[in-house]
């Protein structure tokens, strides 16, 4: 089932990049208040008049607006703050699928012979800092059995170099974006061993900050997903009690371009594995 995404992902993405480089400001400019928000200047002015929005006055009027309250009208109006609100709302017309059904999806998008002529860019994100012991490995991590765990984890190394031949089979390139919440959590020590696996494999991994998404996360954390470019977006599902459930089918590639794009961002302005390795050890 194709999903078509309901708002303009060029300007959606635009007001995501606007709000990375000025959430950390208290205040913005009125012309980055209306790129924010659609708005005309004069409309921005009848707000503050009102006090829906906060706005520092001058001889020259309402010239700085508060980027908290801009961000608040915004939810209020149910307006995106980046593409990730557009998935979610997406989400809700695709098509589930289980663990297993998942891997085989994944593997027929893979084999898409227009994915492969193009070289299409493929993005991981991670983001949870806790879901509830399954596989073999986090199991014996979490009970503390260190030898077994690291002795799962090395299968996983093989498991992650397989998967990295395979993308690099159909010319496609595979990023994992990691971003953890500091001070690592027990499941944040053990997707950093995971992820020390996937390294040694040869596949890339950045780690982002949370303060680079603070302002996407105004509701709840991102989701975590797996995007192909120009296809598909499979989002990972999971239960209320953080148990895995498989994933969720989007299929709409306008979409999955622009989050390419939004990851690719995030991605650029994030650590490298081995130097976030460091920072933590």
């Amino acid at each position: 089932m194709t999903v078509s995404a309901p708002r303009d992902l060029t300007a959606v993405r635009t007001r995501a990049d606007l709000l990375a480089e000025t959430a950390h400001l208290s205040y913005v400019t009125r012309d980055e208040a209306r790129h924010l928000t659609g708005l005309t200047g004069a409309k921005l002015t009848r707000l503050a008049e009102d006090g829906i929005v906060q706005a520092e006055y001058s001889s020259k009027g309402y010239t700085r607006f508060s980027t908290s309250s801009l961000v608040r009208l915004l939810r209020r109006r149910k307006q995106p703050l980046s593409l990730f609100d557009v998935l979610r709302t997406a989400a809700a017309t695709g098509q589930h699928l289980t663990d297993d059904e998942l891997a085989l999806a994944e593997t027929d998008t893979r084999d898409r012979r227009d994915l492969q002529v193009r070289g299409a860019r493929c993005y991981r994100l991670l983001r949870r800092d806790h879901v509830v012991p399954t596989t073999p490995a986090w199991i014996a991590w979490y009970q503390g059995r260190a030898d077994l765990a690291e002795e799962l984890l090395l299968q996983e190394r093989e498991r992650r170099t397989v998967e990295r031949a395979e993308f690099a089979s159909h010319g496609l390139t595979l990023t994992t974006l990691w971003i953890p919440d500091l001070p690592l959590t027990s499941y944040g020590r053990y997707t950093l061993a995971a992820l020390e696996q996937a390294h040694q494999a040869g596949q890339r991994i950045r780690v982002g900050s949370t303060d680079q998404v603070q302002h996407m996360e105004a509701d709840e954390p991102l989701p975590e997903m797996t995007v192909y470019e120009a296809a598909v977006v499979y989002l990972h599902a999971y239960t209320r009690l953080g148990r895995r459930d498989g994933a969720v089918r989007v299929a709409d590639p306008d979409l999955a371009t622009h989050l390419c794009e939004q990851l690719r961002g995030l991605c650029r302005d994030a650590a490298t594995f081995d130097t976030f390795r460091k920072e933590v050890a």
